[in-house]
C-alpha cells in the first residue's frame, strides 16, 4: 500500500484521490445504496436492506483499497442503515447486541473488501490494479 498516498491508484504514475475525496464518493454511494434499499425491501425486512448496505461497502473497499477510507464509509453505511432503513426519519438508536451484530458485519464487509482490492491490485501481470491482464502477443 501506497502509505504516502493513503492508498492504491489504478494507473501508474497517478497518485488516489485525497482522503477526502473518497470519503465523499464513499458517502454519496452509501446514501444511494440506503436509497435503493428503501425502495426495494420493505420495512419488515432489515437483513436485505442491510445486504444492499455490505454490497456497496464491500464494493467501495475493494475498488478504493484504503482501509481508512472504506472503515469511514462502512460508518456512515451503519449509521444510514440504522438511523433510515431500521428506525425512521433518522434518529438514531442502539439496539444492544442486533446493533452490534450489524456493525461488526459492515466491519467485516470493509475488511473482506480491502483485501480484495489489495490481492487485485498484486497480482502479478495485472496492470496497477485496473484488472486487465498483458497478453503476450503471437510472434
Amino acid at each position: 500500500m501506497d502509505l504516502e498516498h493513503g492508498g492504491r491508484t489504478g494507473r501508474p504514475g497517478v497518485p488516489p484521490a485525497p482522503f477526502g475525496i473518497r470519503i465523499g464518493g464513499g458517502a454519496t454511494l452509501v446514501v444511494a445504496a440506503t436509497c435503493l434499499a428503501a425502495a426495494l425491501f420493505p420495512v419488515s425486512a432489515p437483513l436485505a436492506r442491510l445486504l444492499v448496505i455490505v454490497l456497496a461497502v464491500v464494493g467501495f473497499a475493494l475498488v478504493v483499497s484504503d482501509l481508512r477510507a472504506s472503515l469511514v464509509v462502512g460508518l456512515l453505511g451503519f449509521l444510514c442503515f440504522s438511523g433510515f432503513l431500521l428506525d425512521r426519519y433518522g434518529e438514531l438508536h442502539w439496539h444492544g447486541a442486533r446493533s452490534a451484530g450489524y456493525l461488526l458485519l459492515l466491519v467485516v464487509a470493509v475488511l473482506l473488501g480491502t483485501a480484495l482490492g489489495w490481492v487485485r491490485r498484486s497480482r502479478p501481470g495485472s496492470v496497477a490494479g485496473t484488472g486487465r491482464f498483458h497478453t503476450r502477443s503471437a510472434g
